[in-house]
């Protein structure tokens, strides 16, 4: 009960164990930003709820990475 007064009435998404809120685009998209996290080996499904306790599937994943460095090129010039 706690958590619904907490989350209210209002979309959201849960990727992996990260919750945050979600806006409906329209009527049939819900768009959310993704939250940090450092889990870059697997891909974590994707829930929705508009409650913030209730989570229904969706059948996506997100998956996170670390953006490549590039340390050297050769050759150097060409």
């Amino acid at each position: 009960v706690r958590l619904e007064l907490e989350y209210g009435l209002v979309p959201h998404c849960k990727i992996g164990d990260k919750i945050v809120r979600a806006h409906f685009q329209s009527t049939v998209r819900l768009v959310c930003t993704t939250p940090p996290n450092d889990n870059t080996w697997s891909a974590l499904p994707i829930k929705v709820s508009q409650n913030g306790v209730d989570w229904i599937e969706t059948g996506f994943s997100y998956s996170y990475y670390k953006p490549a460095v590039i340390n050297q090129i050769f050759p150097r010039s060409g």
